[in-house]
């Protein structure tokens, strides 16, 4: 069934100005190669890349405004990175043709599946289950299956076809379906039989990486070779989001250049997309709250999200605030309306599944989405 849309979020995004949107640079580094991923508190983690000599994830810590270019090592030519329900991350080897897990904490890896043939992509569905790529090893690079590992440990090989070729980008969207980017196609992929089916026609080029936007129920997609990036609505209507000509600006986003974009990541509330461009870390901020800007919205931190039942508000600024907690289908959970610093909201008797909470002082409100895990 397909969710329906909140009211609220519906009200909220009819209010986003094209040049309220803004893109900057956060960080330059050569290890800033590929796949991205922010975790709950809104930190980025960064691949640096298969084929590069590349060993490391790095960690740009959002609090502090720093960058550790090797916050864990051990790995061979890292394509992407995504994170299970219990907080491991999930990590693609290129150069060894390997799928590892690290427990963030301890630093400890884990080799989960062997044996691909160029792992790329990674996409996670809400039970755990990990879906992978394969872009191909060389000399040929000519990927063409999706692997599947259960969270028993089982891998298999979900699809193999030759419409799949040379491709990394796959992501589920609000509806479950796993969408893969593959010849310059957008294919739906049945996750019981592997069957593939032709969605959208990009055209011209095809997407390096992907992530689904549930605030617009859009996925938004690096088009490297064009040094763009696209957003497809869920009607799969495909527009161009960012960028125009090759080149290296900040600034209003429409009239920001990119240069071969290809990692992608979105922040927890999904007001920032964070784009991996030619060794940059750039950030693309997405304005989507009411008024002026002196209510300080944008300082509030949900933690941990996603959440195995309780999660918290930071207040730092002691904002007086009126929150209101929906499920998938636009029904109220609860309503709290408070100023105190650290808000915790118990969603144990609740299913698991998406959730968004509104948030609202004086005349400005913002919506969070919330994720429920087991």
């Amino acid at each position: 069934m397909k969710k329906k849309i909140l009211p609220c979020i519906v009200l909220l995004l009819s209010y986003i100005v094209g040049n309220a949107q803004l893109v900057e640079t956060l960080v330059t580094h050569p290890k800033i190669k590929d796949g991205m991923h922010v975790d709950a508190l809104g930190h980025i983690y960064t691949t640096s890349g298969g084929l590069q000599n590349g060993t490391e994830i790095g960690k740009y810590d959002v609090f502090n405004n720093t960058y550790d270019f090797d916050f864990q090592t051990g790995f061979f030519g890292p394509i992407d990175i995504d994170e299970l329900a219990n907080g491991d991350f999930v990590v693609t080897n290129y150069d060894n043709n390997t799928v590892f897990t690290i427990d963030i904490d301890t630093g400890q890896l884990s080799v989960i599946a062997g044996g691909l043939d160029g792992p790329a992509g990674i996409a996670i569905d809400e039970n755990d289950t990990i879906y992978i790529s394969n872009f191909g090893a060389p000399p040929t690079y000519s990927g063409h299956q999706i692997h599947k590992i259960t969270p028993d440990g089982t891998v298999s090989v979900l699809a193999d076809s030759p419409l799949l070729f040379r491709f990394q980008a796959l992501v589920f969207n609000g509806d479950g379906e796993l969408i893969v980017s593959s010849q310059n196609e957008l294919y739906k992929v049945d996750t019981e039989t592997g069957e593939l089916e032709l969605w959208v026609d990009l055209g011209s080029f095809g997407f390096g990486h992907m992530i689904y936007r549930s605030l617009d129920s859009s996925i938004y997609g690096t088009a490297t070779g064009e040094s763009k990036i696209y957003k497809v609505d869920s009607l799969g209507v495909v527009s161009v989001y960012a960028g125009s000509v090759p080149g290296y600006q900040d600034g209003i986003l429409s009239e920001a250049l990119f240069n071969t974009p290809l990692g992608l990541a979105i922040s927890p509330d999904e007001n920032i997309l964070y784009v991996g461009d030619s060794n940059h870390l750039r950030k693309i901020t997405i304005d989507i709250t009411l008024g002026n800007e002196e209510a300080g919205l944008d300082t509030l931190i949900v933690h941990p999200n996603p959440t195995h039942g309780i999660f918290h508000l930071t207040n730092k600024n002691n904002l007086s605030l009126a929150t209101e907690l929906y499920d998938s289908t636009g029904r109220i959970i609860f309503k709290m309306e408070t100023d105190d610093s650290n808000i915790s909201y118990d969603m144990s008797p609740y299913a698991l599944g998406v959730y968004y909470l509104t948030i609202q002082s004086g005349n400005q409100k913002t919506v969070k989405k919330i994720v429920k895990h087991k």
